[in-house]
Parts: structure tokens; C-alpha cells; sequence
């Protein structure tokens, strides 16, 4: 038996951190990406407030399908992410992000799952998109062939289709609607109490 085994067979499970805790405790908590936690912890700030600066769609919607929001409201959150996406190049990531959310409807996947191929998703979106790839080539250039507009061009070319996709999960999920899956329950109800 493990020394957390130990000490949750003494005291019981870590309870849940409250509304008000830092929000990467409460990612931490559900064991989401590092990548993502770390982010929440520079940022600072409550869950409310990491939801609403969140770049990143792949996890909001990593988050809310964690906690246990409507698979609905998931599946179509990740639908408009796909449907909305520039498309360049193949279409294999398209279809493998839809097949995956209409896996996670059906019950076939887990939210790490979910995200990951989001993640996969949004990857090969702003690789194979023309003036995209053209700006991550710039930003990744060695030092002396690099040029300051380019680069500023590559961040912000990103950065916008980063928010736009982030953007249309928040138009799908609430943040109320992550809280509620967290906090608003009975205790015996929610899934993280």
C-alpha cells in the first residue's frame, strides 16, 4: 500500500477544494494537463476567471467534460470548434475530432480522450494552414534570420484562431454550467464533492 493509500485510508479522500480556491488547485485536483494547470497558476485568479482567459478550447472543453457537464453541450461545443476551423490540407483531423465527440456522446471515451484529440485537432489546424505555417516557420527560424514582424505576425495569427476556437466553447458552456457540475450538486450527486 502506497503512502497515499495510507494516509486516504486515515483520513479519507482530499476533499474537493471550495468555489472560492485558486483555479489551478481545482484543476490540479481533477488531475488535469500540467500544462494546463500551470498556465491557471500564472494567471492567478478563481475558476470564474480562468474560464473566462482560457486560450485554449481543448481544455475548456477537457475541464467540462471532467466534471461532468451535459455530454450534449460538450458534443456540440466540439462540433462548432471543428465546423468553425480553418481548413487546409486534409480533412483526417476534422473527422477524427467529430469522430471522438460523437464517441464521448455514446459513451465510448473518457475526457482525457476527448481533449487529447482536440489537442491533435488544433495542432494540425494551425500547422496546415497556409499563412499559419508560415508564421510558426518564422517564429521557429534561427535567431539571425528571424524578423520581429513575422514572429509578431506568427503569435497573433495563432492567438486569434486560439481564442475564436476557446470562444466558441464558452458560447456552448457556461462557466455556471462548469460550476454547477462541480459545486451546485447535493453532495451525493456531484461527481467531485
Amino acid at each position: 500500500m502506497g503512502l497515499w493509500s495510507r494516509i486516504t485510508s486515515w483520513f479519507g479522500p482530499r476533499s474537493f477544494p471550495p468555489l472560492e480556491a485558486p483555479g489551478w488547485r481545482v484543476l490540479r485536483h481533477l488531475s488535469l494537463d500540467e500544462i494546463f494547470v500551470a498556465w491557471a497558476q500564472r494567471e492567478g485568479g478563481d475558476l470564474a476567471g480562468m474560464w473566462t482567459a482560457c486560450p485554449r478550447a481543448d481544455w475548456l472543453i477537457t475541464l467540462s467534460a471532467s466534471v461532468g457537464v451535459e455530454r450534449r453541450a460538450v458534443f456540440e461545443a466540439v462540433s462548432d470548434c471543428v465546423e468553425q476551423a480553418p481548413r487546409a490540407g486534409g480533412d483526417h483531423a476534422h473527422r477524427a475530432a467529430l469522430a471522438a465527440a460523437e464517441r464521448w456522446l455514446e459513451r465510448q471515451c473518457d475526457a482525457g480522450q476527448l481533449g487529447g484529440t482536440l489537442a491533435r485537432f488544433i495542432d494540425e489546424v494551425l500547422d496546415s494552414h497556409p499563412e499559419l505555417s508560415r508564421a510558426r516557420v518564422a517564429r521557429h527560424a534561427p535567431v539571425g534570420r528571424r524578423y520581429p514582424e513575422e514572429r509578431i505576425s506568427a503569435d497573433l495569427a495563432e492567438r486569434n484562431v486560439l481564442l475564436q476556437m476557446a470562444g466558441l466553447v464558452r458560447r456552448r458552456i457556461s462557466f455556471e454550467d462548469v460550476r454547477d457540475a462541480i459545486w451546485g450538486a447535493q453532495a451525493g450527486d456531484a461527481p467531485y464533492r
